[in-house]
């Protein structure tokens, strides 16, 4: 069940990821920057269905050959999480160098290259030794094939090992250039921020701190007494939507002070009645819950708060909405927009 479960948030997560990349680097494309319009659904249905192709192949490999698909990555998984607690490690680097912490960027710049030495020494021997590389193996094993030295199952285990051997060299060599120039890159941003600050000048595209000035509880569940101070703050500062002014009124009072016209109601009603009533309130918070957890809820209150506080202007569409955070984000990362 651990194996299943791994396996799966792995691929799905991996889509993810590797759906985001793939749009972002068309993007890059001069005929085909739509792709980096995360709004735009044609561009993401490509992506998607080249992300769970490249996966996909994997897994015909497996249901066609028994010695395929994931027995195939087996021998990479090892260097493949290594290299990416190196990538972590190395962005950890750049992020303390960049805060102005640069005395203790030893810290993660010590095991970043421990990783960086045991992980490319073995990476190096798996595609150049010719006893352990990948590209000897697939070597001798044409060889053998050739040679017509191997009948039956063994022929069939040969076949496999050898379609096995060439996948993993390629996807070595492809890990270890990557990963060389995120490192490059990595250190050369180390060495211009330093230089930088030598001569009193900045080398950071973040904007400096600023304190929220919303109103939050302190947890997941607002008390009693946050829910009335935040009732409070938003009708003191016209945040709360007049159509919900009940249910601000009712988060004042408390459930003994609710209206009376609640209160009647839900006096004719019957027991399955109140239940369905109940299980209705239910359905519509969790559905709040999750749109606000989620994010889908952003553009429903950046059109709220234009009509309250700029009536004259017309809000933007939701496609344009969603391309003005975007772009904000990018220029402007750990900051929140004024558009929402």
């Amino acid at each position: 069940m651990f194996e299943a479960l791994f396996i799966l948030t792995t691929v799905d997560n991996g889509t993810r990821v590797a759906r985001y990349q793939s749009g972002d680097l068309l993007g890059n494309v001069r005929r085909l920057r739509r792709f980096a319009d995360p709004t735009w659904r044609p561009g993401n249905l490509i992506t998607t269905f080249i992300a769970t192709a490249a996966w996909g192949s994997m897994l015909y490999m497996g249901v066609s050959d028994a010695n395929g698909g994931i027995n195939a990555m087996v021998p990479i998984f090892g260097i493949s999480n290594q290299l990416l607690a190196a990538g972590c490690l190395m962005l950890v680097t750049v992020c303390v160098v960049k805060a102005g912490l640069t005395k203790y960027a030893w810290i993660p710049a010590v095991p970043l290259v421990w990783d960086v030495a045991v992980t490319f020494t073995a990476d190096f021997q798996k595609i150049f030794d010719p006893q352990l590389g990948y590209f000897a193996a697939a070597s001798a094993w044409r060889a053998r094939i050739d040679a017509r030295a191997l009948e039956g199952d063994a022929l069939a285990a040969a076949h496999a090992s050898l379609s096995n051997a060439y996948p993993d060299g390629a996807l070595s060599v492809f890990f270890l250039v990557m990963m060389t120039a995120f490192l490059a890159v990595g250190v050369k941003t180390c060495v211009a921020t330093v230089r930088a600050r030598r001569y009193g000048a900045e080398f950071t595209s973040e904007e400096p701190f600023a304190e929220s000035s919303w109103f939050a509880p302190s947890g997941l569940f607002a008390t009693k007494l946050e829910r009335k101070a935040r009732a409070e703050y938003e009708l003191m500062t016209g945040a709360a939507p007049r159509a919900d002014e009940d249910r601000d009124e009712d988060r004042v009072r408390g459930r003994r002070g609710a209206p009376a016209r609640r209160r009647r109601r839900g006096a004719g009603m019957t027991g399955a009645g109140r239940a369905a009533s109940w299980a209705a309130r239910l359905w519509r918070g969790a559905v709040w819950y999750l749109r606000e957890l989620s994010g889908e809820a952003r553009y429903d209150h950046y059109v709220e708060r234009m009509r309250r506080e700029h009536p004259d202007r017309t809000p933007l569409g939701e496609r344009e909405f969603l391309r003005e955070r975007e772009r904000h984000e990018r220029e402007h990362p750990n900051t929140s927009c004024c558009c929402c």
